[in-house]
């Protein structure tokens, strides 16, 4: 990886919201990471696509567990150059949850909504705009983790 550029690790970046966000950061000037646990074809392909946009990827096998409970200890440990900050977006709009809950999905997301703050659940857009304002505009924050709307703090 080249030192003059920034780097991201995303956990999950194969496919999906991680996809998406790996690219639209390797689109912005990053150098990604792209984390990924059992889709090693489809992070090739993901690190493919952030190498045409501009990006000098990296595709590495690790559990996403692991990653987001080490946030907390890494920004302890890596020094005040290096931020380390997680998004646990908890439930989110979409095809990979409408197959997860299946015919149940419209009551349990409206359910969902119901009981978060912000009377909604989350959306990928919410992701990767999260991702991004962590990442560019929120340089004093470290050792973070951005949970779920704020569900989990009201039940």
């Amino acid at each position: 990886m080249n030192s003059d550029k920034p780097v991201a690790l995303v956990t999950g970046a194969a496919t999906g919201i991680g996809r998406s966000a790996a690219l639209a950061l390797a689109r912005n000037g990053y150098d990604v990471v792209i984390n990924f646990s059992r889709s090693e074809e489809a992070a090739k392909t993901t690190a493919q696509d952030a190498e045409a946009a501009g990006a000098q990827p990296l595709a590495y096998a690790a559990s996403k567990a692991a990653v987001a409970n080490l946030t907390k200890t890494l920004a302890n440990a890596l020094g005040p150059e290096i931020r380390v900050n997680a998004v646990a977006p908890g439930w989110i709009e979409g095809d990979w949850m409408k197959r997860t809950l299946g015919e149940n999905y419209e009551g349990l997301m409206a359910r969902r909504a119901r009981y978060t703050p912000l009377k909604r659940c989350c959306t990928p857009e919410d992701v990767a705009e999260t991702m991004l304002s962590l990442i560019v505009s929120n340089r004093f924050v470290t050792g973070e983790i951005i949970i779920d709307g704020g569900f989990s703090s009201t039940t």
